[in-house]
């Protein structure tokens, strides 16, 4: 069986740089032949799926179960299923707890004390994904008894507001945690904003890196290939 994993996509070349990374880090990891494919740019998912000539074993890297997870990839599977492709997926990385693990797991080298959290998420207008981003913030906040703010790269609030107003009630030291599998331009347009502030020498704020850089993200998707 091959492992097709498919992901958005972006002209970022840092987006296509980041899931590169991820997949030389994976094949590092495990034997079985793997592609990669994105349902915004090349190699197109569809196309991957139509030249297939081995089962496929889909996985989807999505955050929320949304437009492209149904239209771009869903879809597509559906079609080559009822055409009797032997295809099978796994969920999207929809789950709030686990995907808090995820992300607290970047925080284990790093001391919390006078620390102030963030979650940098893409923003969304549905008000099932906004919930699921305001349920990991809870058990951020939860898990570390550490108030965890959110902040949206599409949205209210920004970014540049949230840690302005941090700043403002005397805030020194922030760490921002990435909700995204690629940041690609939306790290980097965080990072220039970040960069900036941190000009004031009483301030500290780091931007951890997305979520493909975290050994945790490999181990849970390892672990639904288990199950399935």
């Amino acid at each position: 069986m091959t492992l097709l994993f498919v992901a958005h996509g972006s002209p970022s070349p840092t987006y296509r740089a980041e899931a590169e990374a991820f997949l030389a880090n994976w094949q590092q990891h495990h034997k079985a032949e793997v592609l990669l494919s994105y349902v915004e740019m090349e190699p197109f998912f569809h196309d991957v799926v139509n030249d297939a000539t081995t089962p496929l074993l889909v996985i989807p890297l999505f955050l929320h179960e949304g437009k492209h997870y149904q239209d771009d990839v869903m879809a597509v599977v559906a079609h080559h299923l009822a055409a009797g492709k032997n295809i099978q997926v796994l969920p999207a990385l929809t789950n709030p707890k686990i995907m808090c693990d995820v992300l607290l797991a970047q925080l284990q080298q790093h001391s919390l004390e006078g620390v102030e959290l963030v979650l940098f998420s893409h923003g969304t207008r549905s008000d099932k994904k906004h919930a699921a981003i305001v349920a990991i913030a809870d058990l951020i906040q939860q898990k570390t008894l550490k108030p965890c703010s959110i902040v949206l790269a599409q949205g209210q609030p920004s970014l540049q507001q949230v840690l302005t107003d941090l700043v403002k009630t005397g805030a020194s030291n922030i760490m921002i945690l990435s909700h995204f599998i690629f940041g690609g331009a939306w790290q980097e347009k965080a990072q220039q904003v970040v960069d900036a502030i941190n000009q004031n020498d009483a301030v500290n704020i780091t931007l951890l890196s997305p979520m493909h850089a975290n050994p945790s993200l490999l181990h849970v998707i390892s672990h639904d290939m288990t199950i399935k």
